[in-house]
């Protein structure tokens, strides 16, 4: 888990979340407000706003938003006014609420927490307990966690 992970606020602006995202290597961050957990904001979240004109919502073409290899000027200055579209929007709009987020409590095993991430295909999940996010598990967790079982158990049949 990664404790006080980096979060952003409902008041912040996409861009703004997106160049987070992108500098520190991350595809989803919590929202905080005033200490609370208040939602999610992933990769998905800005690249189906109106940075990606017509991929609102579920993602089922993904041609449609990566454009081909032979996009024109002309794409690009359309991809251009739509960043300056979007530029000042905010988080509020285009996050999942913390009611519609699957979370867990700091006391959940690694396995329900595995559980979690592979039955509803998410990447990461937020801790949270009394409001409060203490940390994000990434499915990168789980999986170092689980090489760190099988090396400690190969260990401990070896030394018998």
């Amino acid at each position: 888990m990664t404790k006080d992970p980096i979060s952003v606020a409902p008041s912040d602006g996409i861009l703004d979340a997106a160049k987070k995202m992108i500098d520190r290597g991350l595809a989803g961050l919590p929202v905080v407000e005033n200490g609370e957990f208040v939602g999610m904001v992933s990769d998905i979240d800005v690249m189906t706003s109106e940075l990606m004109p017509g991929v609102r919502g579920r993602i089922d073409d993904m041609d449609s938003i990566f454009p081909s290899p032979d996009v024109d000027w002309s794409s690009f200055r359309s991809l251009k006014k739509q960043l300056k579209k979007i530029s000042g929007q905010s988080i509020a709009e285009l996050m999942t609420p913390a009611s519609d987020v699957r979370a867990v409590r700091p006391d959940s095993t690694v396995d329900a927490v595995a559980n979690v991430l592979i039955r509803h295909r998410l990447r990461r999940v937020p801790v949270v307990e009394d409001g409060k996010l203490l940390g994000i598990v990434t499915r990168g967790d789980i999986l170092r966690s689980g090489i760190k079982r099988i090396v400690e158990t190969s260990e401990q049949q070896a030394s018998k």
